[in-house]
C-alpha cells in the first residue's frame, strides 16, 4: 500500500514539473526563425514620435540581427507574434497596462501570452525600453556614435523577462561608473539619429 502511495506522489510530481516546463516553453515567443520573420511590430495609431521612433529602430535593429524585414503595423496581426511598442499599443494585449509609476524615462519590459510588449514613460521611456531589449536580450552594444556590434542571429527567441526599470540617472555621452548595472540609452539627435548615453536603473 505505502509502495502503491509513493508511486502516486511520483507520479503526480513529475506531472507538475513537466507542466511547469511546458508552460515556460509556451511563454517563448518566436521573433525569427531561419531568417523568417514571426512577428510583427505594432504601435498604436495616435502613438506619440518618439514611439514610432522606437518602433522603427526596433524594426531596423532586428532585420540587422536576423535578416528578416519587420513590418510596423497600427493593428493586430493574425498568425504572428506582437512586438507592442508604447503604451497604446501595450493595452492591445494588457487592457489595464499603465505606466504610472515609472517616471518619464523608466521602462516596462513583458511578456503577455505570445505578445512581447516594450513600453515606457513619455518621451523617452519606450525608446529605452526597446534598446534595453536589443542590449539584454539580443546582445547588441553601441560602444560610440560610429562603433557599434550587431549579432548576427536568424532564429531569436525570446523567454519572459517581466522587469519594470526606473531610471536614477543620465548624462548625455558618457560613461558614469557605480556599484549599480549601467545600460546604454540614446536620444534621437543628429543625422544618425542615435547617440550613445548612459543610464542607470533600478528593478521596481
Amino acid at each position: 500500500m505505502l509502495r502503491k502511495s509513493t508511486i502516486g506522489l511520483l507520479c503526480i510530481t513529475l506531472s507538475l514539473i513537466a507542466g511547469c516546463g511546458q508552460a515556460v516553453k509556451d511563454n517563448t515567443i518566436a521573433i525569427s526563425r531561419n531568417g523568417a520573420t514571426k512577428a510583427v511590430i505594432v504601435v498604436a495609431a495616435d502613438a506619440a514620435e518618439p514611439e514610432r521612433h522606437a518602433a522603427a529602430e526596433l524594426a531596423d535593429f532586428l532585420q540587422q540581427i536576423t535578416g528578416a524585414k519587420f513590418e510596423i503595423e497600427p493593428a493586430p496581426a493574425e498568425g504572428k507574434s506582437r512586438l507592442l511598442i508604447g503604451p497604446g499599443a501595450a493595452k492591445l494585449a494588457q487592457a489595464d497596462f499603465s505606466t504610472d509609476g515609472l517616471g518619464a524615462d523608466g521602462i516596462i519590459i513583458r511578456n503577455v501570452a505570445d505578445d512581447l510588449i516594450l513600453a515606457g514613460g513619455h518621451p523617452r521611456g519606450t525608446l529605452y525600453a526597446v534598446y534595453t531589449f536589443l542590449e539584454d536580450n539580443l546582445g547588441c552594444r553601441w560602444w560610440s556614435s560610429k562603433v557599434s556590434t550587431i549579432p548576427k542571429k536568424p532564429t531569436v527567441m525570446v523567454g519572459d523577462s517581466g522587469h519594470s526599470y526606473n531610471r536614477l540617472g543620465f548624462s548625455d555621452l558618457s560613461y558614469r561608473h557605480s556599484n549599480r548595472r549601467c545600460r546604454r540609452a540614446t536620444v534621437c539627435t543628429g543625422p544618425q539619429g542615435r547617440h550613445p548615453s548612459h543610464y542607470h536603473r533600478r528593478n521596481v
